[in-house]
């Protein structure tokens, strides 16, 4: 390709040549125009004198004049001639020198923008068999010299990606076409041996005639923005794919608050196709009621960013579904650029089942809180209620054990004392078992029960009872010699409640029947009486909690939950119940347990010990720590009848803990509610301190947790007031013995 340099040195090199040549012409020019002259003035002049009217000597003259004449007119015509051509000639030099100083220039210029270009240019013969310029950068952009495509002009198309080749190729024929442009992107091997992508922009170069001449173009290296692209476009596929599996609804509107995006949460949420609610106006999915206001604030949004109402936060609106439905809502709103351009994004989600969960979880909080109260009450009034049946019964079960002489009438009113005071502390125990099933607090220790024994025992501690009604007990006529699943406790419990039912709901002269059956692994207990029976009205009621089914007025004791608190702990013992009644003729019950079919577990035996009558007896010293005196002298009277036994006594807790470490007590006996401390503090005080000290709550507080709470602290057994004194001797003699510790728990009430 030519250069202004190159074109200048021509210059150089022309100008003598053009002017030897300008001399020759001017030599020639002379010439002509002498000839021209010259014929002329001799035609003309020859001509002129012949026609004069002159001597010989005269013309003679003339004709001398005449060629003088005529050197003098050639040699002017000559001089004009030669400085008109020498002047042209210098000026066409010295435009000819400016052009290529202009040329040099330009071309410098342009060489210092080619090779600061990051861009490669280049340009090549309209068929591209000859590059003609390739700019420099091809050393970053292909990692070669500009001169390696200038000597192969193959090379461009070698360094191409296999895959983009042909595509090249179709663009580069496509350049022989005029006014052709080409913008095509693709993939080149540089020579560090990576893939870069380029954007090449080619088009025709044309000549003055308007005729096609060269292609040139520009070369760019778009791999970080290719790269950029890529990863932008996986990007917004990721949260394309996001926003669609989003849980919660996502809603996209322009300015115009005109639906742009809408997932398929939000289509769930507001019962529409996504495609069916884009382009729909926001206001079609919010009341009609709250239109106008919702779309001021969204507006303000737009504008501001901002509202009164903290729309950038989540925010309780009201949302309308296609089929009219209004439901509650939780929104945020965002705003992504300004202007005309700018979008509102809102997030949102459906309450409703929110709502209604924190409307149910505020009732479990307020039933569980009522339930708590209850619970508290319940454990505050047995307490106080305990603690007088304790002196109450305590002193009367002494009266009777005494000895001392009574008439007969005192002792039936003694009998009437304790009669009643155990049927108040039944009542006390089936409220506080009702308050414990219905708080799931409520524990049993299932194991392997003796179906003969138990109900042997059944029918034993009821029989009085029925002695007292006048009906006739009769038992099983044979015995199943089989085992039940059940807690022992309560299966005592449930029988005991069943048969005394049957008594007090009998008439004089009747008769209970107990029968047994096993049928496969269930065992059935019936228990028939021949009492007054029950109308459809009354078993309709049977299970209501405290309804006595009308019979409150018949001077008939009872508190009207004794057979919900049975079916209670039948259910808990995998049990049920069948009540059938004929009113007027009487009730058949029958209770179903489950039998054992392999090894069962028996829960804890009471420990047995010395009995009141024994004739060694225990022996020990027991701390008594009591604040209430009656309680403490029933306990001292009790323990009475045992000479080698020591009682001593504390009125608060701080004076037990001092005795315990002094005397090292065989057993403390510990109340839990003492004036200055509480019996766990107690209790924990003393494990603080080690020892193998036994301690035994003795409280009047009966509640379920506070019994755990107990044994937790270190207590070993926890017993209830009112006292039953057989069992409570019984079971003071199991933990001293004769003399010798033995630990470990005893069933309690």
């Amino acid at each position: 390709m030519t250069t202004a340099r190159e074109l200048h040195d021509t210059l150089e090199e022309v100008s003598p040549r053009a002017e030897r040549r300008g001399a020759w012409l001017f030599a020639a020019g002379w010439a002509l125009a002498y000839l021209a002259i010259a014929g002329a003035w001799v035609i003309g002049s020859s001509r002129a004198l012949a026609a004069l009217p002159l001597e010989r000597e005269q013309l003679q003259w003339a004709e001398q004049f005449k060629g003088f004449a005529f050197v003098l007119v050639t040699a002017g015509l000559m001089f004009l001639l030669i400085g008109r051509t020498r002047s042209s000639l210098l000026a066409q030099s010295r435009r000819l020198a400016v052009q290529a100083r202009d040329l040099a220039v330009r071309e410098a210029r342009w060489r210092h923008l080619m090779s600061n270009l990051s861009e490669v240019a280049w340009f090549t013969s309209l068929d591209g068999r000859e590059v003609l310029y390739v700019s420099p950068a091809t050393e970053t952009v292909y990692g070669r010299p500009a001169q390696d495509f200038l000597d192969d002009p193959r090379l461009w198309l070698a360094v191409v990606h296999p895959d983009d080749r042909a595509m090249v190729e179709r663009s580069a024929a496509g350049l022989g076409l005029r006014d052709a442009r080409q913008h095509i992107e693709y993939r080149i091997r540089h020579t560090d041996g990576r893939w870069r992508w380029v954007r090449d922009r080619a088009s025709v170069l044309l000549g003055p005639d308007g005729v096609p001449v060269a292609v040139g173009g520009v070369a760019e290296d778009i791999t970080a923005s290719k790269h950029s692209s890529e990863a932008l476009h996986a990007r917004e596929l990721q949260l394309s794919g996001i926003v669609e599996t989003a849980m919660d609804a996502i809603i996209t509107v322009d300015v115009e608050q005109r639906i742009v995006v809408f997932n398929r949460a939000a289509a769930g949420i507001f019962r529409i196709e996504p495609q069916q609610a884009i382009g729909q106006p926001l206001e079609r999915f919010i009341p009609m009621r709250v239109r106008e206001r919702h779309a001021s604030h969204v507006d303000e949004f737009a504008r501001t960013g901002s509202t009164q109402r903290r729309m950038g936060a989540m925010h309780v609106l009201t949302g309308l579904r296609t089929n009219g439905e209004e439901f509650p809502i939780e929104a945020a709103i965002s705003r992504l650029g300004d202007g005309a351009e700018a979008l509102m994004t809102v997030v949102l989600r459906d309450v409703t089942e929110t709502r209604r969960a924190a409307a149910a979880l505020e009732a479990q909080r307020a039933a569980e809180a009522a339930s708590r109260a209850k619970t508290e009450f319940l454990s505050r009034m047995s307490h106080e209620l305990r603690t007088p049946l304790n002196a109450v019964l305590g002193f009367a079960q002494l009266l009777q054990a005494s000895g001392e002489p009574l008439t007969e009438r005192q002792r039936g009113q003694l009998d009437h004392i304790r009669t009643a005071g155990w049927h108040l502390l039944a009542l006390i125990n089936d409220v506080l078992d009702v308050s414990r099933i219905e708080a799931g607090a409520l524990r049993l220790q299932v194991g392997s029960v003796d179906v003969d024994a138990s109900v042997d025992e059944a029918l034993t501690l009821s029989r009085s009872i029925a002695e007292r009604h006048g009906v006739r007990l009769v038992g099983p006529t044979a015995r199943v010699g089989c085992s039940i699943l059940v807690d022992a406790t309560r299966w005592r419990q449930v029988l005991l409640n069943l048969l005394s039912n049957a008594a007090k709901y009998n008439r004089p002269g009747g008769s209970i029947q107990v029968t047994l059956a096993c049928e496969g692994e269930r065992l059935q207990v019936c228990v028939a009486d021949t009492g007054l029976g029950m109308g459809t009205d009354q078993l309709a009621c049977l299970y209501e909690p405290f309804n006595r089914l009308g019979r409150q007025h018949g001077g008939i004791e009872g508190t009207g939950i004794g057979l919900t608190l049975t079916r209670e702990l039948l259910l808990m013992m995998d049990g049920s119940i069948d009540i059938q009644s004929t009113l007027g003729e009487g009730t058949r019950v029958t209770v179903s347990v489950p039998r054992c079919t392999g090894a069962a577990l028996r829960p804890p035996s009471p420990t047995q010990g010395a009995g009141p009558g024994a004739t060694a007896g225990p022996r020990g010293t027991v701390l008594y720590v009591e604040d209430n005196p009656l309680n403490a002298l029933i306990v001292e009277q009790l323990l009475a009848r045992w000479p080698a036994v020591t009682l001593v006594q504390a009125e608060d807790g701080a004076s037990g803990i001092a005795l315990a470490e002094q005397l090292q007590p065989d057993l403390v006996l510990l109340d839990m509610r003492l004036p200055d401390m509480g019996g766990l503090e107690v209790l924990e005080r003393l494990r603080a301190r080690g020892g193998a000290t036994r301690v035994v709550a003795l409280s009047a507080s009966a509640m379920p947790d506070e019994v755990a709470a107990a044994r937790a602290a270190g207590a070993i057994d926890y017993w209830t007031k009112p006292l039953d004194f057989d069992m409570f001797v019984q079971r003071v003699a199991g933990l001293l013995g004769d003399g010798v510790r033995r630990g470990g728990p005893v069933e309690s009430r």
